[in-house]
């Protein structure tokens, strides 16, 4: 079976930031993680729309 599969930027990014900030410890779920992760930089004024970039 074959999987296609687009990853953004942002995607990747956060991949990154889990592993290297151990946040896997605390949050088991990634898509939680990334949800969080994407309210949290929204907060701070930063645009986090994955399609324009």
């Amino acid at each position: 079976m074959r999987i296609d599969v687009q990853m953004r930027t942002f995607h990747i990014q956060s991949v990154f930031d889990y592993v290297l900030t151990e946040a896997y410890k605390t949050e088991k779920n990634f898509q939680r993680y990334i949800s969080a992760r994407a309210d949290k930089i929204r907060e701070e004024g930063i645009d986090t729309d994955i399609w324009a970039y």
